[in-house]
């Protein structure tokens, strides 16, 4: 009985260390991604694209922290418009992250 005790301690210590690790790598990640785009205007997709290093997974985080939710039905912006406007609706923020993604030589449905 005790060895099982000591087993699940250490379990315990050895999950609670990986989900440590998980939220700082996770975090300096997200930070450096953010550092790069953050409060800078782009004009372009293309401007845009070399910035965040022809990454789909910076693409997807400059798009979900950067561009601001609007609420609203229907398309209203193109994508360079809501790169403009860094807002857009759940339509807009997909079709934007589309097109950099398909910019980037990745294949989108």
């Amino acid at each position: 009985m005790n060895k099982i005790k000591n087993c699940l301690s250490v379990l315990r210590k050895i999950v609670f260390l990986i989900v440590i690790l998980f939220f700082v790598f996770g975090y300096v990640r997200e930070s450096k991604a953010e550092n790069k785009t953050e409060n800078k205007i782009y004009t372009s997709l293309d401007q845009l694209n070399e910035a965040i290093d022809y990454q789909w997974e910076e693409a997807f985080v400059f798009v979900r922290d950067q561009i601001e939710f609007e609420p609203l039905t229907g398309i209203t912006k193109s994508s360079q418009g809501v790169l403009w406007a860094r807002a857009g609706n759940a339509t807009e923020q997909a079709r934007l992250l589309t097109e950099i993604l398909s910019l980037e030589g990745e294949k989108v449905s």
